[in-house]
């Protein structure tokens, strides 16, 4: 019995950690946070304590452990599954805009949403909405950064496979490549 107990507590406390987990914002620092590592350490503990309970008494005896360890992965599952490309629409295009010490990904779908994900070492964000396409130039229905430095209309330059995002004052788009000024189109199947 006090086996049972101890692997009850050690499955549902890792298991609600590893949920913490994957409710966090995308960092890589996250899996070395206190918490995360005594997550992982405590749910492994009660899986393999699990399996040898399981091999010494039948999994009958074992039946509770079984389901509460499989009710927790697949919470994670769903929550690994809703951030994967599965229930996406198709990614018709993607450009990337690398700087020193971050990112932003700049994603179209072929049902008119768009994602751009901003990443540093420290964390990342996704900003989700809506565009449309005007010959060569993606039009931006929802605001697609967080800041004001991706405008809400941003132009395509298929030949030098740019995506350009300053404008001049003239309203022209400003296409001299300089550091973190452009993106790099990575992948286009735009008509």
């Amino acid at each position: 019995m006090q086996n049972k107990i101890i692997n009850s507590f050690l499955l549902i406390l890792g298991g609600l950690g590893l949920i913490w987990m994957n409710l966090q914002k995308d960092s890589f620092f996250i899996y070395f946070h206190p918490v995360s590592i005594l997550s992982l350490i405590f749910f492994s503990i009660g899986i393999i304590r699990s399996l040898i309970q399981i091999k010494r008494f039948g999994f009958k005896a074992m039946i509770y452990e079984v389901i509460v360890s499989g009710l927790f992965l697949l919470v994670i599952l769903g929550f690994k599954t809703k951030e994967s490309e599965i229930l996406k629409a198709n990614k018709i295009f993607e450009a990337k805009l690398i700087d020193d010490l971050s990112g932003i990904n700049l994603i179209l779908r072929e049902d008119g949403t768009f994602e751009t994900e901003s990443y540093t070492i420290y964390g990342g964000d996704v900003i989700t909405g809506k565009y449309e396409l005007i010959g060569d130039t993606i039009v931006f229905k929802d605001k697609p950064y967080d800041n004001d430095f991706m405008p809400n209309r941003v132009l395509i330059d298929k030949e030098r496979q740019r995506v350009w995002v300053k404008r001049l004052e003239d309203g022209r788009f400003d296409t001299t490549e300089y550091f973190a000024g452009f993106f790099e189109v990575r992948f286009n199947e735009l008509e």
